[in-house]
């Protein structure tokens, strides 16, 4: 890993799955999940029945996101979790959320 490895993951802001309780098969929105950190830990959750969507506005983040994958931070569950770049702001007035979801239903995996 670039950098300074796995502690420079928790820099988000908190610890979002202590209060989230992720059933295995659900399905996770994770905006802003910069290097993947929670996002691979809410794969493990959600199970091989599950699925995790990652969006991140930084290309960087992105990046070392699928870093972090191909080093084995996914887990064996990691095909249950994919990133994506996107922006949280609204674009002709369609809700960024709604965006995001459908551009993860069309299958735009990259982490």
């Amino acid at each position: 890993m670039a950098g300074g490895g796995v502690s420079d993951l928790g820099l988000g802001c908190g610890n979002p799955l202590s209060f989230a309780a992720i059933a295995p098969g659900e399905t996770v929105l994770d905006l802003g999940s910069g290097a993947g950190f929670d996002a691979f830990l809410a794969g493990r959750a959600a199970g091989p029945a599950g699925k995790v969507i990652g969006v991140d506005m930084a290309p960087e983040m992105l990046a070392k996101a699928e870093e972090n994958a191909q080093a084995g931070l996914k887990g064996s569950q990691g095909d249950n979790v994919a990133s994506f770049y996107g922006s949280f702001c609204a674009k002709n007035g369609e809700d960024a959320l709604i965006r995001g979801y459908k551009h993860a239903q069309v299958g735009h995996k990259h982490a």
